[in-house]
């Protein structure tokens, strides 16, 4: 299982969040990496929140997921 930080959040490296326009193609090394070092039968996405609008951006350029499930992509907004 991997579990990483988005660019600029919790231990990752990093001091600007892109908000995709880089961390699409880091879910997709993410999973080249998975695929290099123990090649799985099937990879999954799981995001909630920021990182549920990152898998959804990331399925552009990554392919090979066998299945994505994403909650709450952003949290509506409260009055």
């Amino acid at each position: 299982m991997l579990m990483p930080d988005a660019r600029a959040h919790g231990e990752s490296g990093g001091e600007l969040a892109t908000y995709g326009i880089q961390e699409a193609e880091d879910l997709h090394r993410w999973v080249s990496w998975i695929y290099e070092h123990d090649p799985p039968q099937c990879v999954y996405g799981f995001g909630e929140s920021y990182g549920a609008a990152l898998i959804l951006q990331s399925l552009a350029v990554e392919k090979r997921y066998c299945a994505a499930a994403v909650e709450v992509p952003f949290p509506p907004q409260r009055r």
